[in-house]
């Protein structure tokens, strides 16, 4: 069972069945999606060509946090990067429900430095590392800490690729560009009862 976490952070969906192409977190994106989707009212799209300073600052940080754990470094993808800007210019904040792996990032105000910004959103994901009974691989959450899926995602050995998109959201709700990241990886990882490396 694929899912963002682990099955200690999803009690009440613990006793559905699912195999290994079913993604668990594909289903929660729909209940993320309903309790906090975006009524956007402007966007702008932050291209990222493939040899350019953003795209070189998401792989990079990616393949630090994958040197420190030694995996293979992964490549970027203009498919991946295609596909998460397609959804992202949505401007909803859930998961695409797609064929890859994700992670999500999004904050406020608008980030003019979109290097910083493509760094910052993958160290958030990094930082889940400290969620992790490294060990067991188990997940844990407190009232000061979240999961460790977004983590696990950069890090899994068998992914080899990676594509990201940055589009900047203005709500009806908040008169401000709201960042939002995604990043796609092929192929996925997130399966329950494997480790990520």
């Amino acid at each position: 069972m694929r899912v963002h976490g682990t099955s200690k952070e999803l009690p009440l969906l613990s006793n559905l069945l699912f195999n290994r192409q079913t993604s668990v977190t594909m289903q929660l994106a729909l209940v993320m999606t309903l309790c906090f989707g975006l009524v956007v009212s402007d966007t702008e799209i932050i291209a990222i060509p493939e040899d350019g300073d953003i795209s070189k600052a998401f792989l990079d940080a990616h393949n630090i946090a994958r040197a420190n754990v030694n995996v293979p470094d992964l490549e970027w993808s203009n498919e991946l990067s295609a596909y998460a800007e397609n959804y992202a210019k949505n401007c909803v904040y859930g998961h695409s429900y797609g064929p890859y792996g994700e992670n999500l990032f999004a904050g406020y105000p608008k980030q003019t430095d979109k290097v910083t910004l493509a760094t910052n959103a993958v160290n958030s994901w990094v930082k889940e590392i400290q969620n992790v009974d490294l060990p067991t691989w188990n997940c844990f959450t407190r009232f000061d800490k979240t999961t460790c899926g977004h983590y696990s995602q950069v890090v899994w050995k068998d992914t080899q690729k990676v594509g990201c998109a940055i589009i900047h959201c203005k709500t009806e709700t908040r008169n401000i560009l709201n960042n939002y990241v995604i990043c796609e990886y092929e192929p996925s990882g997130n399966f329950i009862g494997e480790k990520p490396y």
